[in-house]
């Protein structure tokens, strides 16, 4: 039986870090001097890191090291951005960085959506959301608001050219993502698919061939760190007219 992954470690933190910025293992064990099969351990969880790696791990990820330890102030679910470090690079930034813009955004909207406290709200799915919010509000239509970040994702070049996939692959990506996604929460769930530039945007603003829950496409920009406007995909028919009048930028 395969082993439960603990989401209370220092090693799952570490492999969020690392993949909040597109690193594989071997790259992110080049950048802090240890080998790969040792990164390996650590992220499993059958090998100690020394306070002076789990540093250098920060620096590398560019998050801090008591977010690594699971004892910052202000412990979130996703990377801690470190504002000491770069957060962007051309029209990418880390997941600390769009989860911090996504949630500032809401909140000067005044809406009760904010980073879940307990992971196992978001129930096990075929698909897991690079960041999402959750709603205390009992009487809420939408309990659950999940983010495909991976056109804004920060980029490391890899071996292959620069990890990046093609707009309208992601796309689809994030389609199938939602045809196969937990029925169980798909009609209190909002999935949103996040692009950096306009021309994206407006290239993939259709209603899609099929009723998929409840969905929209968000332009940000990255270089004001601010959420420009959403386009609805389709929404439930309990949600419709809250999504558009009370949960749409």
């Amino acid at each position: 039986m395969k082993k439960a992954v603990d989401k209370n470690t220092i090693g799952y933190r570490i492999r969020m870090a690392r993949v909040g910025l597109n690193l594989t293992q071997k790259q992110l064990a080049n950048e802090v001097n240890i080998v790969p099969t040792y990164l390996t351990a650590v992220e499993r969880g059958n090998k100690n890191a020394s306070e002076e790696l789990i540093e250098r791990i920060a620096d590398a990820t560019h998050t801090t090291k008591e977010w690594l330890l699971g004892t910052s102030g202000s412990q979130t679910t996703y990377p801690e951005p470190n504002i000491a470090m770069p957060q962007t690079k051309d029209n990418t930034a880390s997941v600390g960085y769009l989860a911090e813009m996504i949630g500032d955004a809401c909140a000067r909207k005044g809406w009760t959506f904010h980073p879940p406290k307990d992971v196992s709200l978001f129930p096990k799915t075929d698909w897991q959301p690079d960041f999402w919010l959750y709603s205390e509000d009992a009487d809420s239509p939408i309990r659950r608001w999940a983010f495909d970040l991976s056109l804004s994702i920060y980029k490391q070049p890899d071996l292959f050219g620069d990890g990046t996939l093609s707009p309208r692959v992601a796309y689809l990506n994030f389609l199938s993502n939602l045809v196969f996604g937990n029925p169980a929460i798909r009609n209190t769930t909002k999935y949103t698919f996040v692009v950096p530039s306009i021309e994206i945007f407006d290239s993939l603003c259709k209603p899609p061939v099929i009723n998929l829950g409840n969905a929209s496409i968000m332009l940000i920009d990255i270089s004001r760190k601010a959420v420009v406007q959403e386009f609805t995909l389709c929404a439930t028919e309990q949600c419709a007219d809250f999504l558009e009048n009370q949960l749409h930028f």
